[in-house]
């Protein structure tokens, strides 16, 4: 997760408050950047295509987080055996690992602000 504050903070310095590092008690994987925002890219990296099975095992310990409601619903329908919650729905819960979905492509704020 810090990882990903690093980034908002050096592209988008005045979009967020600045505290202190945040610094976990074991070294994790990096976050991996997809710059593809399509249905059916999402889907060829969860369950993998004709040519081969995915190597990602979606289940209980992972979740795809997306930042409005509709956008949940779509993926929901979409993906009917994935955990997917808005911003407001996974405050407080952990996962080993995370997908954020479109976080960007569906904010509300324009993009002269961000």
């Amino acid at each position: 997760a810090a990882a990903v504050v690093d980034v908002i903070e050096f592209f988008f310095p005045l979009s967020i408050d600045r505290l202190a590092r945040d610094k976990g008690i074991f070294q994790g994987p990096m976050p991996l950047l997809l710059s593809s925002s399509s249905f059916d890219d999402l889907s060829l990296l969860l369950h993998g295509s004709a040519k081969g099975p995915s190597h990602i095992e979606f289940g209980a310990h992972q979740a795809i987080i997306v930042r409005n409601d509709a956008t949940r619903k779509l993926l929901t329908k979409q993906l009917p055996t994935a955990l997917v919650l808005t911003v407001f729905e996974s405050k407080g819960l952990e996962f080993d690992d995370v997908l954020l979905y479109n976080f960007f492509k569906d904010s509300v704020v324009g993009e002269k602000e961000w």
